[in-house]
C-alpha cells in the first residue's frame, strides 16, 4: 500500500517513546534532541534517506515543512511510487534549503504530467537532480531546467535515450548554468545527437559510458556550414531513410518489471539503424515503445488514444516531423578533417569527458577528443580500439593521441611520462603502412627512433658461481655461492675458508 510523503518521514524519523517493552532500555543522544511524536524535534534534519518505502504521493506545503522538517538539504527518494511531476515539484518548492534530490527508481507519467512551478514560491535552489531510470523525457529535462534556475548537476542515466528531440537553442537557455550531466547506460551511437549539448556555456563534466557511441568525429559548428560528415558522405540511400527526425510527441518510458519491453525496444532499435526499410522501422519503433507504455501504464483511455493515433499515422519520416520542425534550420555535421579555426567544436568549458564501454574503435576518435578547447580528463577504458596489446602500452599510444589531456583514466600524466609514451608511439608506427594522423606531428618533433635493441637478460645466466682461493700458487679452497646471496653471506664463507 502507498504512503504520503509526511507518512513515511514520521514513520522512520518520529519514534514513539510511551510504548517500550520492559526489555529494551531509553537510549538519549546528547548530539541531537530526543526524538518524539513532536514534529518540532525534526528541524534536526539535514539528510533524509526515504528510499524503497513506497511513497505514491506528497502531500505538503510550505508551511507543513516549516513545521515539519524545513532545514532538509540532501533528500534521497529513491525507488519509490512517485509518478507526477506535481507532486515533485510541490516537494521542492516546500523545502526551500534542499540542494541534492534523488528521485532514481520513480516511473513518471509520460503524458498529462505538466512540470510547472507552484505560484506564489520563492525559487528554488536545487543543484543536483538524480532522474535515473525514470522514464523522464528531454522534454522534461528542458522543463525542468527552466524551474529550476540554479540547477548544476543533472543525472539522466539509463533512460533509453538514442536521441535528443530538442533544439540546441531551447537546452543551452534551460540549463545554461548546468555543470555536470550523466547520461551513463542510454542506447546513443552518433555523436551528431550529443552535439546538440555543445553550447552549455557552463558544462565541465560529462558522462556517456555505456552508449553504444560509435565515433567523435563529427562536430556541429557553431557557425552553420552546409557539409556532411565523411563517413556519412558515401551512405547509401537505404541508410539516408533513417535520418528523419523524431516524432515531437515521442516518448521513451520503460515498463517497470517487463522484460519483453527491453528485448523488443532492442530489436527495433537495430533494425532502424541497420534495417533495409527505415522509414518503415522508424514508425513501427516508434508504435511499439508508445503501446509497451500503454501496457506498463494499463489505462485503457490511453489505449484508445494511442490506437486513434496509429490509424492515422504519418506514412513517411517527413510526416513525423512538427510544422516547426520542418521549417527550422537543420544542425550540419562538419568532419573534423574540415574544421577551421573559425568553426567551434562547441563544448567550451568541457574539462572532463568519460567515453568508457563504448564502441569508439579508431584513431580519428581520439583525434577529435584534442579538438575541444578545455578538455583536461578523460576515461578511456573497454574499447575495441588496441585491445590486443598489453594495459601499459596502451595507455602509452592513448597519452601519445592526446596531447591536451593532463588526467587519462582518473591518473595524472606527468612530462616524463608522456615523452616516453610519444617516443613509444612513433616506435610502435614506424614499420606500418597505414599511420594515424598523430603520427606525422610526432615525428616531426622527435625525427626518426631507432627501435629499441632487444637485450635478454636472461641469457647466460648462472644461478650459482664457482669460487677457488688460491694461495702460494695452489688452490686452497674450492665453493660455490648463489648469485642473488648478500654480500654477508658472502664475507661468511671468505671467513671459514
Amino acid at each position: 500500500m502507498s504512503k504520503t510523503f509526511t507518512e513515511a518521514l514520521r514513520g522512520k524519523y518520529c519514534a514513539e517513546d510511551g510504548n517500550e517493552e520492559e526489555n529494551f532500555a531509553n537510549m538519549i543522544l546528547i548530539s541531537r534532541p530526543r526524538r518524539i511524536s513532536s514534529s518540532a524535534d525534526l528541524e534536526y534534519l539535514t539528510n533524509v534517506v526515504l528510499s524503497g518505502l513506497q511513497i505514491g504521493a506528497v502531500h505538503v506545503t510550505p508551511e507543513s515543512m516549516r513545521s515539519l522538517c524545513p532545514n532538509v538539504i540532501d533528500l534521497d527518494l529513491s525507488e519509490n511510487l512517485l509518478n507526477s511531476w506535481g507532486h515533485v515539484m510541490q516537494l521542492i518548492s516546500s523545502l526551500p534549503r534542499l540542494k541534492f534530490l534523488n528521485l532514481a527508481g520513480n516511473r513518471f507519467r509520460p503524458f498529462n504530467n505538466v512540470i510547472s512551478w507552484p505560484e506564489n514560491c520563492p525559487e528554488s535552489h536545487l543543484e543536483n537532480l538524480v532522474l535515473n531510470y525514470t522514464g523522464a523525457t528531454w522534454k522534461d529535462a528542458i522543463a525542468i531546467g527552466n524551474v529550476l534556475p540554479h540547477l548544476k548537476e543533472l543525472h539522466l542515466c539509463q533512460n533509453e535515450y538514442s536521441r535528443i528531440p530538442a533544439s540546441t537553442h531551447d537546452i543551452t537557455k534551460s540549463l545554461s548554468k548546468l555543470q555536470c550531466l550523466r547520461l551513463y547506460g542510454n542506447y546513443f551511437r552518433r555523436w551528431e545527437e550529443l552535439g546538440k549539448l555543445n553550447q552549455l556555456p557552463s558544462l565541465q563534466t560529462l558522462i556517456l559510458s555505456n552508449n553504444p557511441l560509435q565515433n567523435v568525429t563529427t562536430v556541429i559548428p557553431l557557425s552553420p556550414r552546409k557539409v556532411v560528415s565523411p563517413r556519412r558522405s558515401k551512405e547509401s540511400p537505404r541508410s539516408k531513410k533513417t535520418e528523419g527526425s523524431p516524432h515531437p510527441k515521442r516518448t521513451r518510458t520503460k515498463s517497470g518489471g517487463d522484460t519483453n519491453s527491453h528485448v523488443f525496444r532492442k530489436l527495433f532499435t537495430n533494425e532502424l539503424d541497420f534495417g533495409d526499410e527505415g522509414s518503415d522501422c522508424d514508425v513501427i519503433n516508434h508504435l511499439m515503445e508508445e503501446m509497451l507504455s500503454v501496457v506498463a501504464l494499463g489505462s485503457e483511455r490511453m489505449y484508445k488514444c494511442y490506437l486513434d493515433h496509429a490509424l492515422s499515422k504519418p506514412k513517411t519520416p517527413e510526416g513525423c516531423l512538427s510544422k516547426e520542425e520542418q521549417t527550422a534550420p537543420m544542425d550540419t555535421a562538419l568532419s573534423l578533417s574540415e574544421l577551421t579555426e573559425e568553426d567551434n567544436p562547441g563544448f567550451p568549458a568541457l574539462r572532463m569527458l568519460c567515453v568508457s564501454n563504448t564502441r569508439l574503435s579508431h584513431w580519428s576518435d581520439l583525434e577529435a577528443l584534442t579538438k575541444f578547447p578545455s578538455l583536461k580528463s578523460l576515461r578511456l577504458q573497454g574499447i575495441s580500439l588496441m585491445n590486443h596489446i598489453s594495459a601499459d602500452d596502451r595507455r602509452k599510444l592513448f597519452i601519445a593521441s592526446l596531447p591536451n589531456i593532463k588526467i587519462l583514466n582518473g591518473s595524472e600524466v606527468s612530462r616524463s611520462e608522456r615523452e616516453k609514451a610519444e617516443r613509444f608511439y612513433i616506435r610502435h608506427f614506424i614499420r606500418e603502412t597505414v599511420k594515424p594522423n598523430r603520427y606525422a606531428a610526432l615525428f616531426e618533433k622527435y625525427g626518426e627512433l631507432r627501435p629499441l635493441d632487444e637485450v635478454d637478460l636472461g641469457r647466460g645466466f648462472q644461478e650459482y658461481a664457482a669460487l677457488s682461493f688460491v694461495y702460494g700458487g695452489r688452490s686452497i679452497h674450492q665453493c660455490s655461492i648463489h648469485l642473488t646471496q648478500s654480500v654477508g653471506k658472502l664475507k661468511c664463507s671468505v671467513h671459514s675458508c
